[in-house]
């Protein structure tokens, strides 16, 4: 596990790394460290190898969490928000997180008392066509534009970039990928946003970070209200 201490448009972030690929002794460490409600949800899940990555996941985050609250990992105060975004229920903590994790690779942000969203997808050649269901018609035809070997990876570091918006917002997929705008692909400059078309008030920050795990695109955003 690695921490990355970060700002972002005048927050300061923590950013945990860590694997989710554990032997049996780890995961059933991390077993006890999650509610029965959690470890009855994982289990729902079909396959053995998501399982064992829900387990380590979740473990992971209610230790780190539990190591900031000062409490053990079971007793972290975890709620679910209106669309699904876990958080810190206990007003008094001042404490936001946003955990995402793709195939082993897992990325967990924290913050103090601001929204915070982050996502993680491995560089890969993609359907270029997904791009119709993340980008806006200006971001299409900027990626339309773009050298057709770096397109797979621009519109994956797009796709977490809106990904991360939406986490931070809170409102998930109730607001599509396709109904704001980030701009050029050839910025590694934050991008600005309003907060207004997702039903909130403020501003939301998103940018890239780059080389925060190797072989995979990374973004994360902060919701100033």
């Amino acid at each position: 596990m690695t921490t990355l201490q970060t700002i972002l448009a005048g927050v300061e972030i923590a950013i945990e790394t860590f694997s989710l690929a554990m032997d049996d002794a780890a995961i059933e460490a991390l077993r006890r460290d999650i509610t029965a409600d959690e470890s009855t949800k994982i289990a729902r899940l079909i396959s053995p190898q998501k399982q064992r990555r829900a387990i380590a996941a979740r473990g992971q985050l209610r230790r780190i969490l539990g190591t900031r609250l000062n409490c053990a990992p079971l007793t972290v105060p975890l709620g679910i928000g209106t669309h699904g975004k876990p958080y810190i229920a206990e007003p008094s903590a001042s404490l936001h997180f946003n955990l995402a994790h793709s195939g082993d690779a897992a990325v967990l942000a924290i913050c103090g008392d601001t929204e915070i969203g982050i996502d993680i997808e491995p560089l890969r050649d993609i359907d270029l066509n997904i791009g119709r269901a993340i980008l806006s018609a200006q971001e299409q035809l900027a990626l339309d534009a773009i050298e057709s070997s770096s397109r797979s990876a621009r519109l994956l570091e797009r796709w977490t970039m809106k990904e991360a918006v939406l986490k931070a917002v809170g409102c998930g997929f109730q607001r599509t990928p396709t109904s704001f705008d980030l701009g050029s692909f050839d910025s590694d400059h934050p991008v600005s946003i309003a907060a207004a078309p997702f039903d909130a008030h403020g501003t939301i920050i998103v940018t890239r970070l780059t080389d925060l795990w190797p072989g995979h695109a990374v973004s994360l955003a902060v919701h100033i209200a």
